[in-house]
């Protein structure tokens, strides 16, 4: 595993597209992959979030919204990212299947 945390400030201020669901919680997250979730607050309303680098996928932003009706942490992207290649790397990364997380950007859905 090569998942680095890094400091907000290394978020891309450009577009990001959410890419998946992660099916662990902040706390999970945190505690299985040594990350610190800083509280912050966008247009959507309060959340955690841990931005994220890795050689494989680049930088992406984990973010759980306080109001968020269903479970997990969503990975956002760069828009202009190579989506198949970057959810498989995200996947890998995080030791998990594809079938492992609830929800991936319709853009990647099997038909």
């Amino acid at each position: 595993m090569t998942i680095e945390q890094i400091d907000e400030s290394g978020w891309p201020t450009g577009e990001n597209s959410p890419l998946l669901i992660l099916p662990m919680s902040p706390d999970q997250l945190s505690k299985r992959f040594n990350l610190v979730f800083s509280d912050d607050r966008d247009g959507l309303g309060d959340l955690k979030i841990a931005v994220v680098r890795s050689q494989f996928f680049g930088i992406a932003g984990l973010i759980r919204h306080q109001d968020e009706p269903s479970e997990g942490t969503t990975v956002y992207v760069n828009s202009e990212a190579d989506l198949p290649t970057t959810c498989r790397a995200v996947l890998s990364e995080f030791g998990l299947a594809e079938s492992d997380v609830s929800w991936i950007t319709t853009e990647l859905r099997r038909e």
